[in-house]
């Protein structure tokens, strides 16, 4: 009997919109550091790289890898200024997410387990209006990132692994990951690409099955 449900964020819960990446370009204007495209792209590759080397989110290890490959040294308060400026990231027209959460919480316990900061995520979250349908925003710099078992373990708390469902929209983080450490799982797949897993197209399937 499912009892808790984890939640993925970025592409489950509302989308990670190109425009977002526009937040290094804003932060390095706000620290008033020369930029030019070469250097956002740089950036870019670094955040999408930090996952291949660490396993919790850490200030320190960000800035670290934020600085790879650039021509300059980076504000020491530069992971800060881009993080606040994340944090007010989301997207508005979420009536159909609110509709399924509010059918949902009333049935089960909801817990978001994302692999970024939890105070960011939790700020997008209450922007977007969805916070208050969570019991928990677990973010990855108080446990080992997905698909780490602990993670997963963390998210359940006090119920077994397998009264515990985790929704998410990666295979290999979110899913495989999930199943391995004994958890439900289902894949919002948008790929159109057929699996063995259990899946769904659309997060309002998921009134229809749970």
């Amino acid at each position: 009997m499912v009892k808790r449900i984890l939640f993925d964020l970025d592409d489950t819960l509302f989308p990670f919109l190109e425009e977002y990446w526009c937040t290094l370009k804003y932060t390095l204007e706000e620290e008033h550091v020369q930029i030019n495209q070469k250097i956002i792209d740089q950036l870019r590759k670094n955040v999408a790289d930090y996952e291949k080397e660490y396993t919790m989110y850490t200030k320190k290890n960000m800035y670290n890898i934020l600085q790879r490959g650039l021509p300059f040294k980076l504000p020491k308060t530069f992971v800060d200024t881009w993080i606040k400026q994340l944090s007010m990231c989301y997207p508005t027209d979420l009536e159909n997410i609110k509709d399924v959460l509010s059918y949902l919480s009333q049935k089960y316990e909801l817990v978001v387990l994302t692999n970024w900061f939890t105070e960011q995520q939790r700020l997008r979250l209450k922007g977007a209006g969805l916070d208050s349908y969570f019991e928990e925003i677990i973010g990855t710099d108080q446990v080992l990132n997905k698909p780490n078992k602990e993670a997963f373990l963390r998210g359940c708390k006090k119920y077994k692994p397998e009264e515990c469902v985790m929704i998410g929209d990666s295979l290999q983080v979110d899913i495989l990951g999930a199943l391995n450490a004994g958890l439900q799982a289902i894949y919002l797949n948008r790929t159109g690409i057929k699996t063995n897993y259990r899946e769904i197209k659309r997060l309002e399937e998921l009134k229809e099955i749970l």
